[in-house]
């Protein structure tokens, strides 16, 4: 049976980015978390849907934004 939560050192290990990172992703909640009395636990759904967010291809004005200039990037495709 799959586990359901894991542990922030466990959700480290599995994607490969130390702990400290993960707590900075929880405390900024771009990653959720349960609480479940003083532990906190990452529900695998939640970080793989986390993981696809990070995966997706960004749209043009998060491109531009990212490269500093301000305006839309014009992309041409080649097709065959």
């Amino acid at each position: 049976m799959e586990r359901l939560l894991l542990t922030p050192a466990e959700t480290a290990e599995t994607i490969g980015i130390g702990r400290t990172r993960i707590y900075e992703l929880l405390a900024s909640g771009e990653l959720p978390s349960v609480r479940i009395g003083r532990s906190i636990r990452i529900p695998i759904d939640c970080l793989r849907t986390w993981i696809d967010r990070q995966t997706s291809p960004k749209t043009r004005s998060d491109d531009s934004t990212m490269l500093g200039l301000g305006g839309t990037i014009t992309r041409m495709e080649v097709v065959d």
